[in-house]
């Protein structure tokens, strides 16, 4: 019960999340309410809350909205008018009496007009790289197909681009980071005619090249074009990105290629087939093709990476807690 709390009280303690308490509403703001598409609204006082405007007028965002709510137990709500929010998401800006002494930030979930390959939750400035609601600006989904509206491929090289990245990009504005960093992401493979030997290159930066040894999952030979041919891949690396459990919203699925160790073994990778996303997983224990019998890219990077459940906080009282900065240095 709530009955013997002070009106400024703001400690709700579920989810879990990272153990910081309450979402930045004080007792009295939730029994007041808010308007959530012209009704009011009382929040629950047990429970942790969030704000999201959508501006995306697609059911679909919609549903992956949904998931985002059932897989983090947060109470949200998303059927904000424009007006029902500030353009940069603050919620609480009516405040006076049993006032939580800060602002309090919602989400602003925009479409972004031209197509650029990739979703983001655009931070605010000197802001940690991913921490409560005002730590961001907006959420920009990209628009993966042609034309208005969101390509439903959610294939490995569409991950970050429209449906398959909202609840990702969401959970950034919530302190949740990816299960680790340091993939290299976009590479070239060549074969160079001068010596016959492969190499790899950034795509920007095709003159720097490093002799690699390319070869499939079973250790056998793959075969590069000859120049001016090359193969493009998505390069990843153990305990970065797509480390992990791969059932999670927060791990990556775009890898064709991976780099095991700082030897120049290249191993082209069969299809990942990675189910659907549906949780926020609660270890840094990986799962699926990262396990035995592939064993591709192992557990997520602890003690800073995995367990994105026991990340999550929205309370903007905490956005410059250092608990939230999960920032390491690759080797």
């Amino acid at each position: 019960g709530v009955s013997n709390l002070a009106d400024e009280a703001d400690d709700e303690d579920f989810p879990e999340g990272d153990e910081h308490p309450g979402d930045g509403y004080t007792l009295y703001e939730e029994y007041r309410g808010f308007s959530e598409d012209r009704d009011h609204v009382r929040l629950i006082p047990l429970r942790k809350e969030l704000f999201i405007r959508n501006e995306i007028e697609d059911g679909r965002v919609v549903a992956e909205i949904v998931k985002f709510k059932t897989a983090s137990s947060l109470g949200v709500h998303y059927r904000l008018r424009d007006d029902e929010i500030t353009p940069v998401g603050l919620m609480n800006v009516n405040h006076g009496h049993a006032y939580s002494g800060h602002p309090q930030s919602g989400i602003v979930l925009k479409l972004r007009p031209e197509e650029t390959g990739y979703s983001q939750a655009v931070g605010a400035i000197g802001a940690l790289g991913n921490s409560t609601p005002g730590s961001k600006l907006r959420v920009e989904i990209d628009p993966a197909g042609p034309g208005w509206g969101l390509d439903l491929n959610t294939g490995q090289e569409l991950y970050h681009t429209a449906l398959a990245s909202v609840a990702h990009e969401i959970a950034h504005c919530c302190s949740v980071w990816h299960h680790g960093d340091c993939d290299p992401k976009k590479r070239v493979w060549l074969l160079n005619p001068l010596d016959n030997q492969n190499y790899e290159s950034a795509p920007e930066s095709i003159s720097d090249l490093v002799p690699i040894q390319p070869i499939d999952e079973r250790g056998g030979p793959v075969t590069i074009p000859d120049f001016p041919g090359s193969l493009d891949v998505h390069l990843a690396v153990p305990q970065g990105q797509h480390s992990g459990d791969v059932n999670c919203f927060m791990h990556y699925r775009a890898a064709t290629a991976l780099r095991r160790d700082t030897s120049t073994t290249r191993v082209k990778l069969d299809p990942l087939n990675p189910p659907p996303r549906s949780i926020f997983c609660r270890s840094a224990q990986a799962t699926g093709y990262n396990v035995a019998p592939r064993n591709l890219f192992g557990n997520a990077h602890a003690p800073e990476r995995g367990n994105c459940a026991g990340q999550i906080c929205v309370n903007d009282k905490y956005t410059d807690d250092e608990k939230h900065d999960r920032k390491y240095n690759c080797p």
